[in-house]
């Protein structure tokens, strides 16, 4: 059996970092994913939102500064959070 959640990011990297961004892209899917999903209903719509959130997160990864998972995960549900608003700002 592989391991789907290859762990944190490891702390003091910049997420700018192919290797660490790809890690913490496996780490985080799934959850960015279900948290979408969930909010949106439709599953095309939720593949084309998550798309745009980690599309936004390797564009600002390099203003990223890593202070910890805590913040990690805050700052992708951020990202998350504003697509699903921006996407019912769209589609009213």
């Amino acid at each position: 059996m592989t391991d789907q959640n290859p762990g944190p990011a490891p702390p003091n990297r910049n997420l700018s970092e192919p290797d660490t961004f790809r890690a913490v892209y496996r780490a985080y899917f799934p959850r960015i994913y279900a948290y979408v999903a969930y909010r949106v209903g439709r599953q095309q719509d939720a593949e084309d939102i998550v798309a745009d959130v980690f599309l936004r997160a390797a564009d600002h990864a390099t203003s990223f500064d890593y202070r910890g998972e805590e913040a990690l995960a805050g700052w992708l549900f951020q990202i998350a959070r504003s697509q699903v608003a921006q996407f019912y700002r769209r589609h009213k």
